[in-house]
This record gives C-alpha cells, sequence and structure tokens, in this order.
C-alpha cells in the first residue's frame, strides 16, 4: 500500500512508480504429470506497506513497526517450516529476495535452528564480491572473519581463461536451452551481516539478445545446473499471478474499505490453489478437458480447462442432485456427530 516501483512501465535505465498494493506471496512448487511446467500454490500472502505513510490514506498502518519485503518473506517462511518439521525447503525468489539477511537466515548456520535445513536461491550481483576464506589467526587483535577478494562473476565472464560448461538445462515453457555455466563458491560478507558460504553460478545463453546473469545458493552441495533450473521453476508464481488476473478478477475488483482490501487478493489466491489442487485429485482423464480451436491447439492442460471442469461440476451437481429419500437436507454433508465432514489437502514442498 503505497507507491511502488511500475515492473510494467519501468526499464534498465529509468524507474516508474505508480501507486497500489504491493503483496509478498509464499508458493508451493510442484509437478502434476499433466501439466508441462511446474505450477505454484499460492499458500501465504501478507500485504506489504512502505515506510512513509500516504498522506490522503486515512487506514490503519497494518503493523506498528515497519517490516521489509525480506522480514516478510522470512516471517512466512519460518511458519511453513514450523508445519513441516522433517522436510528440507528451498526458498526461490527474484532479485529482491538476494540480500544477505535472507541469506545469513537461510542457510545451515543460520541463527534460528529451524532454518538451517532451509536454503535461498536468487540472483547474485555481477558485481557481487566474494571472499576466500580468512587465514589462521597470528598474533593479537580481532579475527579475521573473511580473506582476500575472489573475481567477480563480471570479471569471471571477461576472462578469456574461463573455462565454460556447454550444458543442458530445463528451460522457461517446459523447454530444454543450451547454455553456458561456469560457477564458484565464496563468503559473501556485508558489515553487521556477517558472513555466509555461497555458490554462485554465471550463465551466458547461446541463443536470444539476454546478457550473462548470475543466480547463487546457500546449499554449497547443489551442481550449478540445478540452480539454474531450480530459479527458472520460480517463474511459476508469476504465471498463477497472471491466471488469477486473467480468469478469477485478481486486480480487477474496486474495494473501499482496508478490510476488502486485505481479504480479496489472499482469498482469490486460495482459489486459485484448491481448483488445481481439486483437478489434480478428482479428475480421472485430464486430457479430456483440453479445449481447443482451430486457431489455437493446445496439447496440455491449462488453468482455463481446470476451471471449466470445476464449473462443469458444480453445475451437474446443482442440475442433477436429489436428496436421499428419508434423509433432511441439514444432515447431508455432516459427520454422525453432527459435526461438518472436512476434506485435508496435504501440500508437499520439494526437497
Amino acid at each position: 500500500m503505497g507507491m511502488h516501483r511500475d515492473a510494467v512501465r519501468s526499464s534498465q535505465r529509468r524507474v516508474e512508480v505508480s501507486p497500489g498494493h504491493k503483496w509478498v506471496t509464499l508458493g508451493v512448487v510442484m509437478r502434476l504429470a499433466f501439466l508441462r511446467c511446474p505450477v505454484a500454490f499460492p499458500l501465504l500472502c501478507v500485504a506489504y506497506c512502505t515506510r512513509k505513510h500516504a498522506r490522503r490514506s486515512h487506514a490503519k498502518r497494518l503493523y506498528r513497526k515497519h517490516r521489509t519485503v525480506c522480514e516478510l518473506a522470512l516471517l512466512m517462511v519460518r511458519w511453513v517450516v514450523r508445519w513441516a518439521p522433517g522436510r528440507q525447503f528451498r526458498l526461490l525468489g527474484d532479485g529482491s529476495y538476494g540480500t544477505h539477511e535472507l541469506a545469513n537466515a537461510l542457510c545451515p548456520s543460520s541463527r534460528y535452528p529451524q532454518l538451517r535445513r532451509a536454503s535461498l536461491v536468487s540472483r547474485f550481483p555481477l558485481d557481487g564480491a566474494t571472499y576466500a576464506a580468512p587465514s589462521p589467526r597470528s598474533g593479537p587483535g580481532r579475527p579475521a572473519v573473511k580473506g582476500a577478494k575472489l573475481p567477480s562473476p563480471r570479471q569471471v565472464a571477461a576472462d578469456p581463461a574461463t573455462a565454460w560448461r556447454r550444458v543442458w538445462v530445463a528451460w522457461y515453457g517446459g523447454t530444454q536451452r543450451e547454455v553456458l555455466l561456469c560457477s564458484g563458491t565464496g563468503l559473501w560478507y556485508r558489515p553487521g551481516c556477517g558472513v555466509t558460504p555461497v555458490r554462485w553460478v554465471l550463465v551466458r545463453q547461446l541463443q536470444g539478445k539476454r546478457g550473462d546473469e548470475a543466480f547463487f545458493t546457500t546449499g554449497l552441495a547443489m551442481a550449478p545446473e540445478a540452480i539454474v533450473e531450480a530459479f527458472v521453476r520460480r517463474w511459476s508464481l508469476e504465471t498463477a499471478f497472471e491466471e488469477t488476473r486473467a480468469h478469477l478478477g485478481l486486480e480487477t475488483l474496486r474495494n473501499r474499505t482496508a478490510n476488502a482490501v486485505r481479504r480479496s487478493v489472499p482469498l482469490l489466491l486460495a482459489l486459485y490453489s484448491l481448483i488445481v489442487v481439486w483437478f489434480a485429485r478428482h479428475v480421472q482423464v485430464p486430457g479430456a478437458w483440453v479445449r481447443s480451436w482451430p486457431w489455437y491447439r493446445k496439447q496440455h492442460v491449462t488453468f482455463s480447462d481446470m476451471l471449466a471442469a470445476a464449473r462443469d461440476d458444480i453445475l451437474a451437481e446443482r442440475i442433477s442432485w436429489h436428496p436421499v429419500a428419508g434423509t433432511a437436507e441439514s444432515e447431508i454433508g455432516t459427520s454422525a456427530t453432527g459435526e461438518p465432514t472436512v476434506t485435508d489437502f496435504a501440500l508437499r514442498l520439494p526437497a
């Protein structure tokens, strides 16, 4: 809530801001057999407020203390990790989440014991500085926390002696793409935040006009191509936003109260997750719901097909459903004790 960077109108040279709402969303990324690309289930959603309150806004502040985007993300990750105590977690975030605060919190040496089984995958700055391990302490004084400075990804990319590896990785749109990779490890340091061991990977595409890109992870055991593929899977959450916007009316609501603003977006994102989960659990032949036209041929199920299947099931139940003889209408859908029946949906986070 406030003035935020407009990703559509902004460019690399010019930043445009627009009034609106900014939501920090945590989703579960999974692979379903009938989908070509991974799918993200929005799980938690928190509204972000700017540090400076707008003068014309009469709504109360959401939080007593201002929370940054990374602080909100870390809070949601701590909630989810607490729900599954025996699992390994991997947070996939764009460049906004590639910060020292999140890297220090999502690593084996985290100050939060429950987050030591979580890792972070995000963008790494091409000019990012990493350092070697410090030399053994000799003499009085404060022990060193970092050693000599290592070459940055930009310097490695410009070095003719860099050893590139040509590999195939899973790319956007469920395709495979051949790229050049080189990687390195080091200590990522920032005064006041300490050091965090990270592995960065530099990606150079053989096709297209995109320049070199760098990514990093706090899980040093990950292979370079696995880091790239993990970051590519993050795009499934952007797809979930677009599908919700196109078919469920996200960003088209005219809310006039603060409570309506806080409730509408989480409700629509939860509805998106419920429709995908319902389709995966209850539709026996997913391919039968693929809707194609002469000018638009589809070979895989999309969210519009899942929504059509859900609408057809609801309409069929309303039209052809009849109560059982001798059973009160109020008793249908209740257990023997009179409590309403509940269907549990179990969601898994990627290992």
